[in-house]
């Protein structure tokens, strides 16, 4: 039997009547004749478990055993065998761990050798006890570990086995720096360290390129690097409660408003993100960085980059001052949070009693707001002030606050969870959460039975038909980015309808805010007063103006090029009558 005893075998996978070998070619598994000596694989053994080798580098940690007189090599992670297809020899990827039971293909012939490599000792050794420590102590001590081993280990411990090796760890600036060092500045590492390695005392924004548009996509929940971000994250201590992340691009106009009153309503950090902005907004959210109103970290995003995912998840994974609040809120600008001042003494009291469940993820029922207004009314007053009731049509969407350490990534709605497995969520009622089942088995987008106690979400969203026009002539967050600046995007047409839908009659109920408007003013008028931010804040005025002019001139040029006049359309129907007739 192969490795049946303590002692460390070595082998080649090799045939020696065809001369067909194992070997590593392109960063790829091959097996056939088209290899030098330097491209062999060996495979290293002790009790049945151990190593795949090339060039002095783990591969894949294995298992091994005896088949009819030949071996079978399994990965011990996924659990599937080595297997050589004959129609891909002398191909990279002509042999693989695909397989998940045994026959011809993946029975090799192999050929001993004599000599086991000295530094395999350390490795047969962690494998043995399956050791964090001994793997957290060699990068503390500034050795290199092979990252399918140290895949292998995060991935067969436990969450709380990794925290333990963690938490004594944390601050020991050889262990970040060891972590660093082998990570080679991987992102899903290097910049959380660095954030807590450097304290995030410099006061200038982050700016994160279109090189981190990969935070826009999905992410392996196995790979090592987010394993041992999580960890980090579970074990970074709080310093808040509850903070918000937001995106906004070309909302200017909206800005000081929003920030005044959910720095008023009791969050104690907003962290903005920006991307690509043409209002003149940037110069206002760089004022207000700097005198500590707001965190800003300025996107540069590409063509079909997703601006929105790709801020959650750098503020999930890559932000080490996110993480030092118990709660973070993912919204958007035009959405203000509100609670029940008679049963709650401020939002920390609210999130204590809501935080007393276990919860990691609080649902928030959306409450749509609109007035009965002219189709062709814009208006830079204050929108809490002239959108005082709740719209007739009403959805069962929701935007969720989460504890960050809990999610490795967000989209528009929900939080997605660093484990892969559903996430505990409550709604505003402190009850399991309940949702319509979709396709996607964790997509909580819908709620089966909305709720608007305690805490809910005024999306303010049909403010009126002009700036619903503006609205959709920006880059959606959660979509591809757009670079063209006078466009309407795919959804524009399809949000007239549900705008005309949204139109307040007159008998709806009044909305309920928690911040005064009086104690807004004053917040508004705070923030007017820092250096630089009124300067801006005409500047997108006038800028919004400008290019809301260029986008009335567009319109009809839209509808008759990219809406078709050959069937009834009510939408368009609808502009030309109520907006375009009625527009000077």
């Amino acid at each position: 039997m192969i490795g049946s005893s303590d002692i460390k075998l070595g082998f080649i996978i090799k045939n020696e009547d065809s001369n067909e070998a194992l070997y590593f070619s392109q960063g790829k598994l091959c097996y056939g004749t088209n290899y030098s000596a330097g491209d062999l694989v060996y495979f290293y053994i002790q009790s049945e478990v151990g190593f795949l080798v090339a060039d002095n580098k783990i591969l894949f940690i294995i298992g091994a055993r005896t088949c009819d007189s030949k071996t079978a090599i399994c990965e011990l992670s996924s659990r599937q065998f080595l297997s050589s297809n004959p129609s891909q020899r002398n191909n990279p990827g002509g042999a693989n761990f695909n397989r998940e039971k045994v026959s011809s293909w993946e029975q090799f012939t192999t050929e001993k050798i004599s000599e086991i490599p000295s530094w395999l000792d350390y490795y047969f050794l962690a494998l043995s006890t399956n050791s964090i420590d001994l793997v957290f102590d060699r990068i503390s001590a500034g050795h290199h570990v092979d990252i399918p081993f140290l895949s292998y280990i995060l991935g067969t411990n436990n969450g709380a086995s990794v925290d333990k090796a963690l938490i004594k760890r944390l601050d020991d600036n050889l262990f970040l720096q060891g972590v660093l060092k082998l990570a080679s500045g991987n992102y899903l590492i290097t910049p959380l360290i660095n954030g807590i390695l450097d304290g995030g005392n410099d006061n200038r924004p982050i700016v994160i390129g279109q090189d981190r548009d990969i935070y826009g996509r999905g992410i392996d929940i196995r790979n090592p690097w987010l394993i041992i971000n999580t960890a980090i994250r579970r074990n970074i201590r709080k310093l808040g409660k509850c903070c918000i992340v937001a995106t906004a691009r070309n909302e200017g106009v909206y800005l000081t408003e929003w920030i005044a009153y959910h720095l008023e309503l009791g969050f104690e950090k907003i962290f903005l993100y920006t991307n690509n902005n043409q209002d003149g907004s940037l110069d206002l959210l760089r004022a207000l960085h700097s005198s500590g109103h707001i965190e800003l970290i300025e996107s540069d995003v590409g063509g079909g980059g997703n601006a929105q995912v790709k801020a959650y998840t750098h503020a999930l994974l890559a932000h080490a001052k996110v993480n030092t609040y118990e709660w973070c809120a993912f919204i958007d600008v035009d959405e203000f949070i509100s609670y029940d001042k008679a049963r709650f003494h401020s939002l920390a009291d609210y999130m204590n009693w809501v935080g007393a469940t276990g919860a990691d993820v609080v649902a928030l029922s959306w409450v749509l707001a609109s007035n009965h207004i002219e189709s062709s009314n814009w208006t830079h007053e204050l929108v809490t002030k002239r959108i005082t009731r709740r719209s007739p049509f009403q959805s069962n969407l929701i935007k969720c606050i989460a504890r960050p350490e809990k999610a490795v990534m967000s989209g528009p709605h929900y939080p997605i969870s660093s484990n892969g497995c559903a996430l505990a969520i409550v709604d505003s009622e402190r009850r399991r959460y309940d949702y319509e089942r979709l396709d996607n088995p964790f997509d909580i987008t819908r709620a089966a039975t909305p709720t608007f106690k305690n805490l809910y979400l005024y999306h303010f969203e049909m403010k009126s038909f002009a700036e619903l026009i503006w609205k959709y002539s920006r880059n959606r967050g959660n979509y591809s980015a757009v670079n063209d600046d006078i466009h309407l995007n795919d959804h524009f047409m399809d949000r007239v309808g549900h705008f005309r839908k949204c139109l307040d009659n007159g008998r709806t109920e009044q909305i309920h805010l928690s911040v005064d408007t009086n104690i807004l003013d004053r917040k508004i008028e705070d923030l007017m007063a820092q250096n630089g931010v009124s300067a801006a804040n005409n500047t997108i005025l006038r800028l919004t103006d400008e290019r809301y002019q260029r986008l009335l001139q567009y319109l009809p040029i839209y509808l008759k090029t990219q809406v078709s006049e050959t069937r009834l359309h009510p939408a368009r129907d609808w502009i030309s009558i109520n907006f375009l007739d009625k527009t000077p």
